[in-house]
């Protein structure tokens, strides 16, 4: 029996049982549509929960002040921290004083128009910009500043890059070469490079750079390894003032402990972040343990925070999926007792569908067909019911909070296209059963 004959004979099937196929329908699109809307919720509340949490990064931070780099090494508080295995490596940096490093004592800042900066081959002058704003300059233009980094520790903790990550997708923090390691080496940022009207990155990586301010050479005999993205630098949380001159710093040196204190970089800062935001209670533990709270800088609540905000998505996740496994179950229990009782009152036409000829596979094929365009009706109508409830749940969540739930276009389709497909096939594995266990009982009572 060909496909086409098939198709012809469940639709006829179809027309034949309007009622049954309205009620399978109803159910089958209300159990897609309720897990679905969960889908989506999930992958909203999921996404404002990331937002809580990466916006909350450098909260999670651990600083503690050094008046010399030279002592990095040697101090007792940083030996006691080394000694929480949840926190990583530290950064320890500086922001170089270039007002008068320079031997510009006068001048509040050194804007790039003043700046030239030289390879072995070539000379790029600098030019300045009012129109970029870095995050609580009021200055709005860019200026010469310059972060000392301490060789042989990081650069970028993990979690600052898992956070880049976050907020710029499929975008890396080091967006050309590599993260500077070795003394003598240095990165720039994207927008540094291009306000000395370089475009084609191979013209300064990989090559001895030298950054003159108004003709002087200031720093001399460095290796550019990599760019930096720029926009790292605007990602900070929204009303806390910070050091502003550590996130205008956008040529980062990395420099022995004598280096640093002979450019002016003071304070020196070690700054401890956890291997993973979840180990923030454990990270305050430890250091409440070791006393070491007075010496350290660190959001006190950020342990707390994290732990009422991942339980509260932890609860509010459980809650959800009892909900919709309860709905679900009930959902199925009415469409194996519909598709049930149908296939019982069929039992005449497959037993005259089988008198003419038509074998049990292709029987079963038909059936399989019927259910299956019964499958996709209720697809197609789930998928709507779930776009409008998306629609105005968000804003319905706009309103009252102030944030919707932000799943995208693409996002619902990427989720349609893992979740429905999936209903689908459960639904015809469910009828699948169903048709072989009343089949089975149909064959045992005729032979009785």
């Amino acid at each position: 029996m060909k496909i086409l004959n098939r198709l012809k004979a469940a639709s006829y099937d179809l027309g034949a049982k309007s009622s049954c196929f309205s009620s399978l329908v109803r159910y089958l699109s209300f159990i897609i549509s309720v897990m679905l809307i969960t889908a989506l919720i999930s992958a909203g509340i999921t996404n404002y929960y990331n937002k809580l949490i990466y916006g909350d990064m450098y909260d999670c931070r651990f600083t503690y002040t050094l008046e010399k780099a030279e002592e990095a090494e040697s101090d007792t508080v940083i030996k006691k921290i080394y000694g929480i295995p949840e926190l990583s490596k530290p950064i320890i940096s500086a922001v170089a004083d270039v007002t008068a490093g320079s031997g510009n004592n006068m001048v509040e800042y050194i804007n790039l128009e003043r700046v030239t900066l030289k390879t072995e081959e070539s000379e790029f002058k600098g030019s300045d910009d009012r129109t970029f704003s870095f995050k609580g300059n009021i200055r709005k233009h860019a200026m010469l500043g310059v972060n000392c980094f301490l060789a042989g520790h990081s650069i970028f903790s993990d979690i600052q890059k898992q956070v880049f990550g976050f907020y710029n997708k499929g975008r890396e923090l080091v967006k050309a070469g590599r993260e500077m390691t070795a003394v003598n080496e240095m990165m720039m940022s994207d927008y540094i490079i291009s306000h000395f009207g370089i475009t084609d990155y191979s013209q300064v990586l990989g090559h001895r750079i030298s950054l003159c301010i108004d003709g002087v050479p200031y720093i001399t005999g460095y290796t550019l390894t990599g760019i930096v993205d720029s926009d790292f630098y605007r990602i900070l949380p929204e009303g806390l003032n910070y050091d502003l001159g550590a996130y205008t710093a956008q040529v980062l040196l990395c420099c022995s402990a004598e280096t640093i204190s002979e450019m002016g970089g003071a304070p020196v800062k070690a700054a401890f972040y956890p291997e993973n935001y979840s180990d923030l209670p454990a990270v305050i533990k430890s250091i409440d343990e070791r006393q070491l709270s007075s010496e350290l800088d660190y959001e006190e609540s950020a342990g707390s925070q994290y732990l009422l905000t991942f339980n509260v998505k932890r609860l509010s996740g459980f809650i959800i999926f009892l909900l919709v496994l309860f709905i679900s179950l009930a959902m199925c229990m009415q469409i194996i007792s519909v598709s049930s009782n149908g296939m019982k009152e069929q039992e005449q036409y497959f037993a005259m569908l089988r008198a003419i000829g038509i074998k049990k596979k292709e029987l079963f094929s038909i059936v399989l067909i019927e259910h299956f365009i019964t499958a996709v009706a209720a697809s197609v109508i789930a998928l709507g019911l779930s776009a409008i409830f998306l629609l105005v749940s968000d804003i319905c969540f706009t309103k009252m909070l102030g944030d919707g739930i932000n799943v995208s276009a693409f996002r619902f389709a990427v989720i349609s296209l893992r979740l429905v497909p999936a209903a689908v096939l459960g639904y015809i594995l469910i009828i699948s059963v169903i048709f072989a266990f009343e089949q089975r009982r149909t064959i045992n009572d005729m032979l009785r």
